[in-house]
């Protein structure tokens, strides 16, 4: 059996990761250049760093097949960040509920 202590800095420990993840720059820089994307208020191109490596710069016409597909890449890299975030959320709230019961 877990004690309420070890439970106590395990959720201690699931937050500091979460909080970690939400503000990690790759999944700031990847969430800010999605919604331009999707907003599309942007001239004929738009230069965005490109989803396989944030270092890397491209350069994206309006309307093209490269642009929804950068989207799909984006969306793809900010489903994974969300996918840990909620699984890190789920696990806190388990041992939230443990350690009240």
């Amino acid at each position: 059996m877990v004690s309420r202590s070890e439970n106590l800095k395990e959720i201690l420990e699931i937050e500091d990761e979460i909080n970690k993840l939400e503000i990690n720059l790759n999944y700031r820089t990847i969430k800010e250049n999605l919604k331009k994307l999707e907003k599309g208020y942007f001239g004929l191109f738009i230069s965005v760093p490109s989803p396989n490596n944030l270092k890397e710069t491209i350069k994206i016409k309006r309307n093209s097949p490269q642009l929804e597909n950068t989207i799909k890449l984006y969306k793809e890299k900010i489903e994974d960040y969300q996918n840990r975030i909620y699984k890190l959320k789920i696990k806190r709230k388990d041992l939230k509920n443990a350690l009240f019961q």
